[in-house]
């Protein structure tokens, strides 16, 4: 049929080779667009075989190959294989095959610059800067079981305000982006599988906006989903795996909201916020990633609600240079380095959390860092529990537990503060502060560890509030190397050495504290000063006090009861000043001084030839 004469109107027309109604796809649009009539949209059906056209689209019409779309190809060199400008229109089971160059701007195999059209099952590819464009305010259409593949640079760009739906399609192989979203685009991409890329999977800036539904993104040699610039993008069930590089890269006053997903086994980091971006992760695993799962930096904010993160070759999680990020919720475990690490002023707030089994510690904060951390577990860690250098932290109502190194270490002038935890359990000590470590521990239970219960040495200077010591292998409170400190109105008992120990040049204060019923003595006091005050000694198996070359510690209204004779042990020329003490057996067997030991009593008590 020519071109001149007329088909029936509504009806369809064929397209073929040979034999056809019309012998080319473009004589056949041509004629039916003449005849469009509102409600009655003509058929174009397209037989197999090799159309070198260039097509342009204005009215509504259906256009539909008879065979497979491998056998029905629309090729072109210079010009959009299809372009779309029109409502009601639908493409059904073609292959759109674009020749072009890179330097064709505006060139795509598939153009859609207008209108809710369809485009299904077709196979797309392009060597121009995109194998499908789509662009326009009010352009939404929809590409469903598509395969768009292999292109020269971007598979699919949207930008210009359209918006649109991607589902059920396969966007592979492309040199850059598969998926390009810009300029206030916001289309929805549902179901798709994104990979094998040599760029980005998904890519989301200057304004683009976008959500991505149950899509399967992996293997692509750069970022999986990247999103930068002002891009404000929503990932929903979607997996972002495999990639060479990062899995999600949320950079430079991007958004991005993570909801559902899985990102696993990346050798970059998982998910990246940088440069003042922003993302918010819910109920999402990250796993098994070379490097870090999460990190955040460069005075950008992030939230983890309900998440897990896990297996991951360096920190699981990080925040650094002036970061917020905030974990609600979330298990952080079994990383082969650091579970969480915080550093450079940047902010961490834990609430609700488990972190546990890391290889070094499972919070480690450093270099005017900040943390808080509110009714979490931490446990079970091959190194540290938290580790404190230089930060500031408060620690509220956690379980700390089951640690091989200090479950709780402060020293290079951190100062955090310690409220009502359980610290418990470790293969080294509770807390353990040194080099001028400093901070608050208050009403925490502290008990059961394989070293002192609590050490303070080298310079740390904290205070330890209305805290129950108790039942550890070793020492309770260990202060040594110089180490100081204000122990006070604590309940130090059970332990299985001294409950006390004060040795090298240790200098602390203890009142209105409670050392009774130890396996060895109350107090001993090994070279070393310190100050006892309002304290009560009591119940030991060996002697409450015992002193060991002490030049002048202090005992000041405390309580000596003791179960064993003598009670007190001077030896090594100990010197004791005693100032208004009630000692049981005072004048008849509590004492024990060697030669060369003395005691100065201040309380009017001068029975003993007390030097």
């Amino acid at each position: 049929m020519s071109v001149s004469e007329q088909p029936p109107r509504g009806k369809t027309v064929s397209v073929a080779p040979s034999g056809g109604d019309y012998a080319t796809i473009g004589d056949a649009l041509h004629a039916v667009a003449l005849l469009t009539e509102p409600g009655r949209r003509p058929r174009v059906e397209v037989h197999p075989g090799r159309y070198a056209e260039s097509l342009y689209v204005e009215s509504a019409v259906e256009i539909v190959a008879v065979g497979t779309r491998e056998e029905t190809v629309v090729e072109s060199a210079d010009r959009a294989c299809l372009w779309i400008a029109a409502e009601d229109v639908t493409v059904r089971g073609l292959s759109l095959h674009l020749q072009a160059t890179f330097e064709d701007e505006d060139c795509y195999a598939l153009t859609v610059s207008q209108g809710h059209s369809l485009i299904e099952d077709c196979d797309i590819t392009s060597t121009s800067r995109a194998c499908v464009g789509i662009y326009g305010d009010g352009t939404s259409p929809t590409l469903r079981g598509c395969a768009v593949h292999d292109g020269g640079h971007v598979g699919i760009v949207v930008f210009d305000e359209a918006r649109g739906t991607i589902e059920d399609c396969a966007v592979t192989g492309h040199v850059g982006a598969a998926l390009l979203i810009v300029s206030g685009a916001d289309p929805v991409v549902r179901r798709c599988a994104i990979h094998n890329g040599r760029g980005v999977g998904v890519q989301v800036q200057d304004g683009g906006r976008g959500t991505v539904e149950d899509c399967d993104v992996y293997d692509n040699a750069e970022a999986g989903v990247y999103i930068l610039e002002g891009g404000n993008a929503v990932l929903r069930r979607t997996r972002v795996s495999d990639g060479s590089r990062l899995g999600v890269y949320v950079y430079a006053g991007g958004s991005a909201t993570i909801e559902d997903c899985r990102i696993h086994d990346n050798e970059g980091v998982g998910v990246e916020v940088a440069e003042r971006a922003r993302a918010i992760l819910r109920r999402c695993e990250v796993a098994r990633g070379a490097v870090a799962g999460l990190a955040v930096r460069d005075e950008s904010e992030a939230t983890l609600e309900e998440c897990r993160v896990s297996g991951h070759g360096d920190a699981q999680v990080t925040a650094l240079r002036r970061a917020s990020l905030t974990l609600r919720g979330c298990i952080v475990h079994s990383g082969r380095d650091i579970g969480v690490s915080v550093a450079d002023e940047a902010q961490v707030s834990l609430y609700g959390c488990e972190l546990f089994g890391h290889a070094n510690a499972e919070i480690t904060v450093m270099r005017r860092g900040m943390l808080l951390v509110q009714d979490s577990s931490v446990h079970d860690g091959q190194g540290f529990g938290i580790m404190l250098n230089g930060a500031s932290a408060r620690i509220e109502g956690c379980d700390i537990a089951g640690h091989a190194a200090p479950a709780v270490s402060v020293e290079g002038g951190a100062a955090p503060i310690i409220e009502r935890c359980v610290i418990r359990d470790g293969g080294h000590s509770g807390v353990y502060v040194e080099k001028g470590g400093r901070g608050t521990v208050d009403r925490c239970q502290i008990y059961g560890h394989a070293l002192a219960n609590v050490i303070i040495r080298s310079g740390g200077d904290p205070a330890i509030l209305a805290c129950t010591v108790y039942q550890g292998r070793n020492d309770g409170i260990a202060v040594l190397d110089g180490g100081l400190g204000m122990i006070d109105d604590c309940d130090i008992h059970d332990n299985a050495r001294a409950n006390v120990a004060l040795t090298r040049a240790s200098n602390p204060t203890l009142r209105r504290c409670a050392i009774h019923d130890g396996g060895g003595s109350g107090v001993v006091i090994d070279a070393a000063r310190g100050t006892l005050e309002d304290c009560t000694i009591s119940g030991h198996q060996e002697a409450e006090i015992v002193a060991d070359g002490s030049p002048g510690t202090i005992f000041r209204h405390c309580t000596v009861q003791g179960t064993r004779t003598p009670s007190i042990l001077l030896r090594k020329r100990s010197h004791l000043i005693v100032e208004e003490c009630a000692i049981a057996d005072d004048e008849s067997g509590a004492w024990q001084i060697e030669t060369g030991s003395s005691v100065q009593r201040k309380d009017g008590k001068s029975r003993w030839p007390f030097r």
